[in-house]
């Protein structure tokens, strides 16, 4: 058991850290053949190895001992795994649309950090701010759905989404700061990026585009407003064609206008995780428990953010010049449709599980006619 977290004490209690995920240690066979499957898998996939969570790197472990078994060639090896690793992502742990990880492999990642990091011997708290993560919700998605169809609206998330892979902060923060980022998708119009570095990092940084100095995160985060905004979409959503403006029922927007997408975004490290944790915590954990509301609290830091964040870009867009103030109603529009999707949904999951109740109870009254002998096919319920 792990003691409540004293405010004198460290942010991680010793020994915090257990890895369900371990594999069973076995007899010193297994544990040799083991070895040389791993050998193999990394000989295969080189530094991709590491990336891949680590239930994968367990199946295609057990995957290669029985190749090996069959003394098969190294390129029948490697020709095999390839195929075995691409299967097991896709079903998985893999984006469909855009072929970037899923929340599922986000999650195993995180919590394979967390674990790693707070198990290390002569742990550092401050090693927790060696992670972020960031999470974006791009604006324009359901206008484009909307106005100019489901086609154009794939094409604006496509787009956006190769501005965050290959953009000019992306290959910044990769080239330059040489820091490891995970893009993933989380449904719809959200994107979220795991940001790991071997620095801490709240450190200050120089903005590569206006020279400012600046805290780090907040100069990404920038960064990536400005290659959204730049990015090309307006040919998507374009005022100027008949079919548009004859679903659009507001203001006819300022000749000069052209759509563009934006993004509110927000961030936090595992250490600003790990103190609101310590904050909120009176009760003793033990060290599952533990790691399962380190990881929780670190999606909640920066999905709050971002809706804090959101907020304020709502009033800014309101205040601005004439294209702004259109852009302000296009992204209104956005929002409430967005609003009305999650009530509809909500909607019906609330009358699946009225629906569901009501056979559960047709179904026990069913068995209680059965059991006082009558026939319930032939009773009216």
């Amino acid at each position: 058991m792990i003691e409540k977290i004293s405010e004198n004490a460290d942010i991680i209690p010793e020994n915090t850290a257990t890895d369900p995920e371990k594999e069973p240690s076995g007899d010193s066979s297994t544990r040799e053949k083991l070895l040389e499957a791993e050998e193999a898998c990394e000989k295969v996939f080189g530094t991709e190895w590491k990336e891949l969570p680590r239930a994968v790197q367990r199946d295609l472990k057990k995957v290669t001992v029985g190749l090996i078994s069959y003394n098969l060639k190294e390129h029948q090896i490697a020709e095999s795994l390839q195929l075995h690793k691409d299967a097991l992502m896709s079903s998985g742990y893999l984006d469909p649309r855009f072929e970037i990880a899923n929340k599922k492999f986000v999650i195993s990642k995180i919590q394979e950090l967390v674990k790693d990091l707070v198990g290390q011997e002569n742990f550092e708290s401050k090693k927790l701010d060696h992670a972020a993560r960031f999470v974006f919700d791009i604006n324009g998605l359901k206008n484009t759905n909307d106005l100019a169809g489901h086609q154009a609206g794939d094409e604006f998330l496509r787009r956006t989404v190769e501005t965050f892979k290959t953009g000019k902060t992306a290959s910044w923060v990769k080239n330059e700061l040489g820091m490891d980022l995970l893009l993933s998708a989380e449904g719809g119009d959200e994107l979220t990026l795991l940001l790991t570095d071997k620095e801490s990092l709240k450190r200050k940084a120089t903005d590569p585009v206006t020279g400012e100095e600046g805290e780090l995160l907040e100069i990404i985060l920038a960064g990536y407003w400005r290659d959204i905004r730049e990015t090309k979409v307006d040919d998507l959503l374009d005022f100027s064609k008949p079919e548009i403006r004859e679903k659009w029922t507001g203001e006819n927007p300022p000749e000069d206008f052209k759509f563009m997408a934006t993004i509110c975004g927000g961030y936090g490290t595992l250490r600003d995780a790990a103190e609101k944790l310590k904050a909120a915590s009176q009760e003793n954990m033990d060290n599952d428990i533990f790691t399962k509301k380190l990881v929780h609290e670190f999606f909640d830091l920066a999905d709050q953010k971002m809706l804090d964040n959101k907020s304020v870009f709502k009033d800014s867009l309101s205040t601005g010049n004439p294209r702004e103030r259109f852009l302000a109603q296009l992204y209104q529009r956005d929002w409430a449709l967005a609003e009305e999707n999650k009530r509809l949904t909500l909607e019906n999951i609330r009358q699946k599980i009225e629906i569901d109740q009501l056979k559960q109870e047709i179904e026990d009254l069913r068995k209680k006619l059965a059991a006082t002998g009558q026939n319930p096919s032939n009773t009216a319920i």
